[in-house]
């Protein structure tokens, strides 16, 4: 087998061949469906998930002859934990890092874990802010304990980490086709980044104030509320950008006050909607097969639902929805609509409802998870009062 190989599965063979060559003796099995590994440790440790999709979409798009040397930094920067045991040595290393919330969710039902361990502060509707300690051999996301052994709070790692960040800003952003739409190339990893730098932006914005979309970590947008153009522009690369690797929540942020705000002009709301929906479906699908499989693990007779997704037409909002049946315990997605059904009673009889009315109703019996993307919980079904009021404030077909 050569790097050219083009299969998921000849790729996770040329990686774990690669991580052996650099002493990985660990058993790894490749879980074709989630595209990823799997090592069921003995130890304390538990089970270890390396998730491959990203890489894979990055190494097809690479030429053949560039490949090897691909797969052969990315096995280094798997093997490589080593973080330096002072401050002074690991300082000029550490950077901020914007996040999907999924993403830590996904590592603490991993992990086992109900709170993270990993430094984190919200940003913004799913996203989030982490730190990295970053060296051309290893990218890693920083914990609490580390930062502890280091001899510093929170507020002092993420000031160095923005004294970074503006070290390695100073070239301008490149204007679009002279549309005021401006993107980010530094291709260095941490383009998205940029975003905590209002005062940068602000250089090149002329009237009106920031706006910016970042779909994945490899590209920020950034124009002003008040050019159409740019913000036209703006919504076809995020559509464009959709199925790229590494996606983030691809929101329109406003800057008020030095404060990311959620953006939506009523001129592309529902082109924002189909955006929004659509990588919401992403996330929930990534986090059900994490779920299942630790679920799976514990014996625990969960059903985990699925997160659909339905338009009338590409001028409509997409609408998200998940099912509801008597007698299964479930974990509900949070959606638009719910369906409320017997599966042993006749198909007519299922109640479509807004999952707000629903909880209006219902709520008591609707426990929310720790989970991210958000998980309701439930294990009872409503009695013949409930489902009454449910008739009521269903939709009508």
């Amino acid at each position: 087998m050569t790097s050219e190989a083009t299969s998921e599965k000849d790729f996770a063979t040329l990686f774990v061949r690669q991580i052996r060559l650099l002493g990985d003796t660990r058993k790894w099995s490749f879980d074709a469906e989630g595209n990823r590994l799997v090592h069921d440790g003995a130890d304390s440790s538990g089970r270890f998930i390396f998730n491959l999709g990203n890489m894979y979409k990055e190494w097809l798009r690479l030429p053949p002859a560039a490949r090897q040397s691909h797969l052969e930094r990315i096995a280094q920067g798997m093997m490589q934990d080593y973080l330096p045991s002072s401050l002074r040595d690991a300082q000029r290393h550490i950077l901020p890092i914007v996040r999907s919330m999924a993403e830590r969710g996904q590592v603490l039902i991993n992990s086992k874990r109900d709170t993270s361990p990993l430094v984190y502060r919200p940003l913004i509707d799913g996203m989030e802010l982490g730190l990295a300690y970053d060296t051309p051999q290893n990218m890693r996301r920083l914990c609490a304990s580390t930062l502890s052994d280091w001899g510093i709070s929170e507020d002092e790692a993420f000031a160095i980490a923005l004294h970074n960040l503006r070290v390695m800003t100073k070239k301008p952003l490149k204007d679009i086709a002279g549309s005021g739409l401006y993107a980010a190339d530094w291709n260095d990893g941490y383009d998205t980044s940029r975003l905590l730098l209002p005062e940068y932006l602000k250089q090149h914005i002329t009237d009106g104030a920031p706006v910016v979309m970042i779909p994945n970590r490899n590209l920020m947008l950034l124009t002003s509320d008040c050019n159409p153009l740019g913000l036209d522009f703006m919504m076809r690369f995020a559509e464009e950008a959709v199925d790229e690797p590494r996606p983030l929540p691809p929101n329109m942020l406003r800057l008020i006050d030095d404060q990311w705000t959620n953006f939506s002009p009523a001129a592309y709301a529902v082109r924002l909607n189909h955006l929004q929906v659509k990588f919401m479906g992403g996330e929930y699908a990534s986090q059900k097969r994490v779920m299942q499989d630790r679920l799976k693990e514990m014996n625990a007779g969960v059903f985990v639902a699925t997160y659909k997704v339905g338009t009338r037409s590409p001028t409509e909002p997409m609408t998200s929805v998940c099912t509801w049946s008597k007698s299964v315990v479930t974990l509900l997605p949070v959606t638009d609509l719910i369906c409320i059904l017997d599966p042993h009673g006749r198909p007519e009889d299922a109640i479509v409802v807004p999952l707000k009315d629903a909880i209006a109703v219902v709520g008591n019996l609707m426990s929310r998870t720790p989970d991210y993307p958000p998980r309701l919980y439930v294990e009872a079904y409503p009695d013949n009062a409930q489902i009454a009021q449910l008739r009521q404030v269903a939709i009508r077909q």
